[in-house]
């Protein structure tokens, strides 16, 4: 019930809302918590925008219905006493949900870079600029050696079996893993051999196809290995970003690649599309008429987030958007980090634990071919080194204060952003792309996310009839 009718509310300036012709959903964008309210209720609200009780702005006693949903409001925090400072409110109710310790106890995957060169040169790509061979970070071209591998999973297993996790994923990737073929299997059959028996292990490989073989197929299928690719449109989209090192296009070298894993009963379910300048032009729902005959399931379509290209945002977001819808009709969900906001939104609340990714949220571990731990295989910050064992995750060390960091809230770039805590700041490596070049983190991708996150809340109302976790 409504603690007392003489308390003197406002409206809580974390309160978002989203509206159509026929539906409304609001949020905190601090602590998430989504509902479906109806236009006239989204008036109530906005009522409170100068201090006044509950009586005042129904003008008479509530009914019980009316109590209940104040009450609801008032839980949420999206009203608020009027002499009470709204962040301090949300922030305690963060803190209240923050884990106990953040000594590495989220890790739930490694991924071991295997080696730093690859054979593409993608216009985009987050390791090698278009503008030769700048990179993020110094990079060797020498494979992970099997020592600094094998002390990788001694450590992340030893670091599950401390926290009671029974789940392993091991992940080859960031160059390109075939090229360094024997030493992954080297380590798939370490991995296997080390496994407690209690421990259920799996693997996936980043990769781009094109060094593919039959012999490399066969064993990639008897491990199980879930094989992550990407295919960035059709032959004229994919040929003009995703290309070799002297320029040629790619499109069928990773088609025969997909041939040939399906013709050996391990097709891939999706794979993952990066529009930037350069292919943006010619993509369009084709892709979707491409991945609906090969039989897959997930299309992820990505603006480049280091920088958005010169396309108004309404127009990216309108065209993700319809792209998103048509694909629900073919049994084909397209994501991106662009719908990560929605999908923590959508989660039992914002919590401590939720991040733009897993690195930001301390769910993983990248080992680099030099033994330099990272959160995320692109990242330039060093959190560690391998060797430094359970060192790493310690109260006063790099990967803690990472995770301090990017705490929910605690982005100082990202206050009062009406998605704040759901995105979470972000990609990490653009974050850190501008810090090394001095410019201003680019708010159009911050545009972009808001618009969509918005936008896909009313089509999830509109498609279930409610919101999760009410």
């Amino acid at each position: 019930m409504v603690r007392s009718k003489s308390i003197v509310y406002r409206r809580s300036p974390y309160l978002q809302s989203g509206a159509n012709q026929t539906t409304c959903v609001i949020w905190h964008s601090l602590l998430g918590w989504p509902l479906e309210v109806s236009l006239d209720t989204l008036e109530f609200l906005n009522a409170f925008d100068r201090p006044r009780t509950v009586v005042g702005v129904l003008g008479g006693q509530p009914t019980q219905e009316e109590r209940e949903l104040c009450q609801l409001f008032i839980d949420r925090l999206y009203l608020v006493p009027a002499a009470a400072d709204p962040r301090a409110i949300a922030m305690a109710e963060l803190e209240r949900r923050r884990p106990a310790s953040d000594h590495g106890h989220r890790i739930r995957y490694l991924e071991l870079i295997m080696t730093e060169a690859c054979n593409l040169r993608c216009r985009y790509c987050f390791h090698f600029r278009s503008n030769g061979e700048q990179s993020l970070r110094r990079l060797t071209v020498r494979p992970l050696s099997f020592e600094l591998g094998r002390r990788a999973i001694d450590e992340y297993f030893s670091q599950l079996r401390r926290n009671g996790v029974t789940q392993a994923v091991v992940n080859f990737g960031v160059g390109e893993p075939l090229l360094a073929w024997p030493r992954v299997r080297e380590f798939m059959e370490y991995a296997r051999a080390s496994a407690v028996p209690d421990l259920e292990l799996s693997f996936t490989l980043n990769t781009n196809l094109t060094r593919l073989t039959v012999p490399i197929a066969q064993v990639l299928k008897q491990e199980g290995v879930t094989i992550a690719t990407s295919l960035d449109g059709l032959e004229v989209a994919n040929d003009a970003v995703r290309i070799t090192r002297n320029g040629s296009g790619t499109f069928g070298a990773i088609t025969a690649s997909l041939d040939l894993l399906e013709q050996i009963g391990w097709p891939v379910n999706g794979v993952a599309v990066t529009v930037s300048q350069d292919n943006w032009p010619t993509f369009d729902n084709g892709q979707l008429d491409w991945a609906q005959f090969r039989r897959l399931t997930q299309v992820r379509v990505d603006p480049d987030v280091l920088s958005l290209f010169d396309v108004p945002v309404p127009a990216i977001a309108e065209r993700l958007l319809q792209l998103r819808r048509d694909a629900a009709t073919r049994g084909i969900i397209v994501a991106g980090f662009w719908s990560r906001p929605f999908e923590n939104l959508t989660n039992d609340g914002i919590s401590e634990s939720i991040g733009f990714c897993g690195a930001v949220s301390g769910r993983s571990m990248c080992v680099a071919p030099g033994g330099q731990v990272y959160a995320c295989g692109y990242s330039s910050r060093p959190l560690g080194h391998i060797v430094d064992g359970p060192e790493l995750f310690g109260i006063d060390q790099r990967y803690h204060q990472l995770l301090a960091e990017r705490r929910t809230g605690h982005v100082e770039r990202c206050r009062e952003c009406p998605i704040e805590s759901a995105c979470g700041g972000g990609c990490e490596v653009a974050a850190e792309c501008a810090d090394r070049s001095g410019q201003l983190f680019d708010r159009r991708v911050c545009q972009l996310y808001v618009s969509l996150t918005t936008q896909l809340l009313l089509d999830h109302i509109q498609q279930a009839g409610h919101v999760p976790n009410l």
